[in-house]
């Protein structure tokens, strides 16, 4: 790959909203009865604010998978909450890019994270999907 990260900016944010809606919850995702925003729903979150952080970076040809997740869940968020997620770039080192995230829903913070992606050309990431594919159907 021929520096495709060369204009990714260290230090660069994004900030992103999302509402605690029925399908977010710990209940939604098999924990019967508890209304709050679920784990899987939060790192989903804040992978998509590390998304919006890096996209203006990536050229066409190019883009990110997640490769690591760090996080704490610090503090349950009701349904009908609003959460706003920040993430940063902290660190470009070749295709990884490694990102500081917070989370707080209106009266505190819920989460704190790391996570870390690597940027890849699209075709061969293509190429690479396909070839498993056709070994899972053989």
């Amino acid at each position: 790959m021929s520096e495709p990260l060369g204009v990714a900016r260290l230090g660069a944010t994004a900030e992103i909203s999302r509402t605690v809606g029925d399908r977010d919850t710990a209940h939604a995702f098999g924990n019967e009865g508890v209304y709050v925003l679920g784990t899987p729903a939060l790192v989903g979150w804040l992978e998509d604010a590390a998304l919006a952080a890096l996209a203006p970076s990536l050229t066409d040809g190019l883009h990110s998978v997640g490769t690591a997740v760090t996080m704490t869940h610090l503090a349950p968020t009701p349904l009908g909450a609003e959460v706003r997620i920040r993430a940063t770039i902290t660190a470009v080192e070749g295709p990884r890019v490694t990102f500081d995230l917070t989370a707080r829903d209106s009266l505190e913070e819920i989460s704190t994270a790391t996570h870390e992606r690597f940027v890849v050309e699209t075709e061969r990431i293509d190429r690479r999907i396909a070839r498993k594919r056709e070994a899972l159907a053989t």
